[in-house]
């Protein structure tokens, strides 16, 4: 999936130029903005999907009414009023909310797809005014997406795994009452997570498209895991997540943090969640995982891309970092080589973005992605302040010795 960002002003970012490969990855310091450009990405793309399926009743509609002239700005019209709800419906809150303290306007200019075939995206926000919204179209750009699905797997995984079942259950245990209250008694929440809670309660076993997948599931279980994931699947109800280990069986709630956090990554790719053709968005893939499995994460992500899925993540390890750039520059060596050494990816799929603060807020800033693999300026410099932090306090010991 190809796209191009440019934002101004959107939350703590000051300023962000943003080219999506197949694997483009977000690091910075916290409260930086990654979560704000991620969470933009996937309701740019949800926008989009839902405007695939309108034109699908566009076309229906003007055949049967033998009408074809102004579908295609009737389409436009609908997706400028989509793209304000969807971006209010993932952040949970209003478009004002999102510019930048200290700021009077935000700015957003967005094109998904490529050459003659892609959509536009235009939004102006400026305080105590409504937001403008544009969108256009050129060429078939929904058309060409008709297999599009995008996923979002928010921070927190865990405590939302934990809790899900209950949430669920709460809403269910209120729908007898619901004509007496005037309606159920939802609690407001990210979009994000509203969608990854209803992706869970609606998964349900499909086919693998293909060995690739198959294969990244079971590399999933038997490196990362060292187990299997299993959902029961009940006729009323939402399923039920256990782990098994040899004869073992451990229901979610005994589960570790590690197999909780990635439980709904697991269950994304053993029961075909997510395709070839998908993006996936995941905040924080190394949420309580050992260094070792880190680097197998990693391993994942890469095989995932290889695979055709389009992967957008967050990161705070510099271990994930290293072991992706190590991937990198594999993909320099002869592929036969190469193979027996890991997953590599070549350095024209993968963007890396550091988001970099300054005295006017956060700047998005570039990493260069060569054959010799991704500079690790942003974590290698707090090492380096540890190192000598770590020297300065073994020579004051010293000389009190």
């Amino acid at each position: 999936m190809e796209a191009r960002l440019e934002v101004r002003d959107l939350g703590p970012v000051v300023e962000g130029r943003l080219r999506i490969r197949p694997l483009t990855v977000f690091i910075g310091p916290n409260n930086t903005g990654k979560s704000h450009m991620a969470m933009l990405y996937y309701a740019l793309l949800q926008t989009v999907m839902v405007g695939r399926d309108r034109l699908r009743l566009l076309v229906l509609r003007s055949r049967l009414l033998k009408r074809r002239e102004g579908k295609g700005e009737e389409l436009e019209r609908f997706l400028a009023e989509l793209l304000k709800w969807n971006i209010e419906r993932v952040f949970s809150s209003g478009i004002p909310s999102l510019v930048k303290w200290g700021s009077q306007k935000m700015e957003v200019r967005a094109c998904i797809g490529k050459g003659g075939s892609a959509a536009h995206f235009s939004l102006l926000a400026e305080l105590g005014r409504d937001p403008d919204m544009e969108v256009r179209l050129r060429g078939n750009i929904l058309r060409n997406l008709l297999a599009l699905e995008v996923h979002y797997l928010p921070a927190s995984r865990a405590g939302l795994l934990q809790n899900y079942r209950a949430m669920v259950g709460a809403l269910i245990r209120q729908i007898p009452y619901a004509l007496l209250k005037g309606g159920l008694e939802v609690p407001e929440i990210p979009g994000v997570v509203a969608d990854f809670l209803r992706e869970l309660v609606e998964t349900a076993p499909r086919r693998f498209e293909g060995r690739a997948q198959s294969s990244i599931a079971e590399f999933f279980e038997r490196e990362i895991i060292e187990g299997e994931l299993e959902l029961e699947f009940k006729e009323v109800g939402v399923p039920e997540l256990s782990y098994r280990v040899g004869e073992r069986t451990l229901p979610l709630y005994r589960m570790s943090s590690m197999l909780v956090e990635l439980a709904p990554l697991g269950i994304y790719l053993k029961y075909g969640v997510v395709g070839r053709g998908d993006t996936l968005i995941i905040e924080e893939p190394e949420s309580h995982l050992h260094p070792d499995k880190q680097v197998r994460v990693a391993e994942l992500l890469s095989m995932l891309v290889n695979s055709g899925v389009n992967v957008l993540v967050t990161t705070h390890s510099e271990i994930l970092l290293a072991k992706l750039s190590n991937l990198v520059s594999l993909g320099a060596l002869p592929e036969e080589e190469a193979a027996a050494m890991g997953p590599a990816i070549r350095p024209d799929k993968v963007a890396v973005y550091s988001f970099r603060r300054d005295a006017e807020g956060v700047v998005v800033e570039e990493v260069e992605v060569t054959e010799e693999g991704i500079p690790d300026d942003v974590f290698s410099r707090i090492v380096e302040e540890l190192y000598e932090e770590n020297m300065n306090l073994y020579y004051r010991v010293r000389q009190r010795a």
